[in-house]
């Protein structure tokens, strides 16, 4: 985790001006979820630079999935049914 000393360096500002100004680039902000970065990388299929801010807030198993696409390159939708 970012220690205090990291506060107020316009960390967002650089990823924002990143995600506007370079081709093939996306800024995700806060409030991130494991399927909502997927839903971008699969409506985005060309990109290559994914800029997430504040990702340590990503609760853990929602950042495995996205740890397993980083390492494997490929990831797969599975949708499940469920009936009361």
């Amino acid at each position: 985790m970012l220690d205090n000393y990291t506060a107020g360096t316009a960390k967002t500002l650089f990823l924002e001006a990143v995600g506007d100004n370079v081709k093939d680039a996306c800024f995700i902000t806060n409030n991130a979820t494991g399927p909502g970065i997927l839903n971008v990388l699969y409506e985005k299929p060309d990109l290559r630079f994914l800029c997430i801010d504040e990702i340590e807030k990503i609760p853990r198993d929602q950042l495995a999935v996205l740890l397993t696409l980083m390492e494997s390159g490929k990831f797969i939708i599975t949708k499940k049914i469920m009936m009361v």
